[in-house]
This record gives C-alpha cells, structure tokens and sequence, in this order.
C-alpha cells in the first residue's frame, strides 16, 4: 500500500464531507427560514385569504366563502362608508382655527427647511 492510496470507503466518507461543506450555509440558515415561514408568510397568506371569503359562523364550526374583492367594495362604497373615515362634519369656528394652525406650522417648518441650504426631496419626508 503507497502513501496515495486510501481505506476502502474513505472516498464515500471524503465526498460526504464536501457535500457538507459545501452545503453548510444553506443547512444553516434552513431554520431560520423555516421559522420566517411559519410565523410571517404562512399568515400572511391565511389573511389574504379570509379577507377575500365571506366568514360566517355555523354550528359546530364556520363557513368560508370565496367572494374576491367584495368584501373591499363594501369597505369602501357600502353603505356604512362613513365609519370607515370617521363622521364628517361641518367646521366650526374652534375647528377651523385649529385647520389654521396646523397648516401655519407645517408651512413655517417647511421654510425653515428650505431656506436653511441645499434642500432634497428625501429631507422633505
């Protein structure tokens, strides 16, 4: 036996060490995927879901029913759209000063910002 020749199954032991090493980033950050999965994406899809289907209880359990985007319609343009942006109003005086002073301010900061030297469209969000 010469210094190059090796222990019958050394070859199969050597190519499982490559394959290991070679694949050992991937087999490490595998946990970490599995977790995003199943903490972010999987509900995320769930949600999806629901929010397309119409949720109804029935006994012993729910019904789920496939309606697309009407759900999002009735959000909308139903008839209780109004809860959806708050109850609207006539302005009244106190309401209006309060409009006034809100928009004073926000144009003073804006001036200031402009005027202070080379303004950018990123320092104005």
């Amino acid at each position: 036996m010469t210094a190059t020749d090796t222990m019958p199954g050394a070859a199969d032991r050597r190519s499982w060490a490559e394959w290991l090493d070679g694949h050992s980033g991937r087999i490490m950050v595998l946990p970490a995927v599995v977790v995003l999965l199943c903490f972010a994406i999987f509900p995320l899809i769930i949600s999806a879901y629901l929010a397309l289907s119409r949720f109804a209880l029935a006994p012993g359990g729910f019904t789920l029913k496939f309606i697309g985007l009407v759900n999002f319609r009735k959000l909308l343009v139903g008839s209780q759209q109004y809860h959806l942006l708050g109850k609207f109003g006539t302005f009244g005086f106190v309401q209006s000063v309060l409009l006034a002073l809100i928009a004073a301010g926000l144009l003073f900061l804006l001036a200031r910002y402009l005027r202070r030297g080379r303004p950018t469209i990123a320092g104005m969000v």
